[in-house]
């Protein structure tokens, strides 16, 4: 997730907002407020700068007068990042509660529809994530631009802490993203071992499979992890499944090249009268596709699962 870090100097640095003194919130009025933030050398031009960067440093106070000066809560920069993204993405949990208080919206959605809960399971901010399922609100399996709760998220960047913060919340383990992909699917293919660990203890279904007829198992096969196949195996997962091209997870290891894969995935051997059985894994084809991390690797893997 592309967040923009806002690095304010002069005017609007670091010294400037923490000198906000606090006020009784009684006490203040707008004119007030504008008026302090001209002492703090804070000009209108500047406030929603100003805002990001108080929220960046968590001056509460600072954000309070801008608030009471008339910026809004949930404004958003050019990304459509809010104030509560930020927070979120920073993991400044404090802040992302005074800024709900204040009214801001839990579920916004940002640059590819992340909402600030996205942002946090980003980042691996479980606290965080904690403050923000307060909120009566929040939609735990709210989904970005790509199909991802959440959940999916957290799967794909190991972020085994916000886990079962976001089960104990409601989220749903089923989840399919554009790419027909369960979060055990995602953690499966990136090699998130602990994550797929907790995702099985969930009772998570170890047999789905994504739009391409690809189980957790072919997953798993084709970028050799060797480990969670393992798991997998022991959970239940059935070696026979065959993808759209007619592939077990058996036959992708040997594709990819995938020894020690094909090895726990190979097929019992039938051994005729008279003969005895050559338990060798076939050589693997010179033009296998090499294995890659990313999200949209997985989509180009999926492809040529389905080719």
């Amino acid at each position: 997730m592309k967040l923009l870090t806002l690095l304010l100097t002069g005017a609007l640095g670091v010294c400037a907002l923490s000198a906000a003194p606090a006020v009784s919130e009684k006490e203040m009025t707008r004119p007030q407020a504008i008026a302090k933030l001209q002492e703090m050398r804070i000009e209108k031009k500047d406030y929603e700068r100003a805002m990001f960067s108080a929220v960046q440093f968590g001056h509460k106070e600072t954000v309070r007068l801008l608030l009471l000066a008339g910026v809004k809560v949930n404004m958003q920069d050019e990304n459509g990042i809010t104030p509560l993204h930020y927070a979120a993405y920073l993991g400044e949990e404090h802040m992302v509660t005074y800024l709900l208080a204040a009214g801001a919206k839990v579920n916004a959605g940002a640059e590819r529809g992340a909402t600030p809960l996205h942002m946090a399971a980003d980042a691996g901010h479980f606290v965080t994530m904690k403050h923000l399922l307060q909120s009566s609100k929040v939609d735990v399996n709210a989904t970005n631009d790509d199909g991802d709760t959440p959940l999916h998220d957290a799967a794909r960047l190991n972020r085994s802490r916000c886990i079962p913060v976001l089960i104990a919340a409601g989220a749903d383990i089923e989840a399919r993203n554009d790419m027909g992909s369960t979060p055990l699917l995602q953690a499966a293919y990136d090699g998130q071992i602990e994550i797929v660990e907790q995702l099985i203890k969930a009772k998570a279904n170890v047999n789905a499979v994504d739009k391409s007829g690809a189980s957790a198992l072919h997953l798993a096969a084709y970028n050799g992890h060797a480990e969670i196949v393992k798991l997998l195996l022991k959970a239940g997962a059935d070696s026979t499944l065959l993808n759209r091209k007619k592939q077990s997870a058996y036959d992708v290891a040997v594709r990819a090249s995938q020894t020690s894969c094909a090895h726990l995935l190979k097929p019992p051997a039938v051994v005729e009268p008279n003969k005895t059985s050559k338990d060798t894994v076939p050589e693997p084809q010179k033009d296998a596709p090499s294995s890659h991390d990313s999200e949209k690797n997985q989509k180009n893997a999926s492809d040529n699962l389905k080719s």
